[in-house]
């Protein structure tokens, strides 16, 4: 697994980015806005994130979903 550092976003610049997650031109855009950093000895720079999306299919829509379940506050549980 690996542990990412995502940028927060209140409720109305979420609201933004779910309108504006489609607009994206490509997977590595929407994972670089939404988070800022990881727990790899590789830095955290665009290319070394096209290189993860690249070799593990599904990894982009993963980080992109823990993100807006975070953020959402739904893994807080009741």
């Amino acid at each position: 697994p690996i542990e990412f550092t995502f940028k927060h976003r209140d409720e109305d610049a979420f609201k933004e980015f779910g309108k504006k997650l489609k607009t994206y031109k490509s997977d590595t855009d929407a994972v670089m806005d939404i988070a800022c950093g990881w727990d790899l000895e590789q830095p955290w720079e665009r290319e070394n994130v096209e290189k993860l999306i690249k070799r593990y299919l599904g990894s982009a829509k993963a980080i992109i979903d823990k993100y807006a379940m975070v953020n959402s506050g739904a893994e807080l549980g009741n």
